[in-house]
């Protein structure tokens, strides 16, 4: 599983690179209507390459009529997710994980462009160079899982991610410097 991760975690970070880094650098050149239909005509094969997908052959199976739809769907994996020694760590744990992506959002971006780096330099250090970091950082998580397993290795991410936070600090303290940039890039992304 943790390379099947890594894998889907290169491709989805290959497609961003495609879809931010080329936007941001070509901003400079074409407005961001025309980009925004460039780009969208590139979703128009999805739809068609899953309708050409053959049909899986797994069993299909008849769902319950008398169970009501709420109670099968919501109520009984709920009711087994609770009765799991430890359960509400788990919900603690999945709110804290995601907390300052969450928060930070897109704003990385914006907050970078405020300090006076260019687009260009944003492009090429968060995008391209902050793409091959993730990739890398997914492989090491990847290869943490298969040695580690999950727990430890949902740990020491989330932990590391944590405090790779305080990266943005370090920035406005620093301001413009190319060289920040990239460090911080690389202590975020990996």
């Amino acid at each position: 599983w943790g390379v099947g991760e890594s894998t889907g975690f290169f491709c989805y970070r290959v497609g961003m690179l495609f879809g931010g880094a080329c936007a941001l650098a070509l901003s400079n050149y074409f407005s961001w209507a025309s980009l925004y239909f460039f780009f969208g005509i590139f979703l128009i094969g999805g739809p068609f390459v899953v309708l050409a997908l053959p049909e899986s052959s797994y069993e299909k199976k008849l769902i319950d009529i008398k169970t009501p739809f709420f109670r099968k769907a919501l109520l009984a994996p709920f009711q087994v997710f609770v009765s799991h020694p430890g359960w509400w760590s788990v919900l603690i744990f999945m709110f804290l994980f995601r907390l300052q992506d969450n928060l930070i959002g897109s704003m990385p971006s914006l907050f970078y462009l405020d300090l006076g780096f260019s687009k260009g330099e944003i492009a090429n250090c968060q995008k391209v160079f902050g793409m091959w970091m993730s990739v890398l950082g997914g492989v090491l998580g990847g290869t943490l899982l298969r040695s580690h397993g999950y727990f430890k290795t949902l740990w020491i991410g989330g932990i590391s991610h944590g405090l790779s936070g305080f990266c943005y600090l370090v920035q406005t303290w620093g301001g413009a410097s190319l060289p920040l940039l990239y460090t911080t890039t690389v202590l975020e992304d990996l």
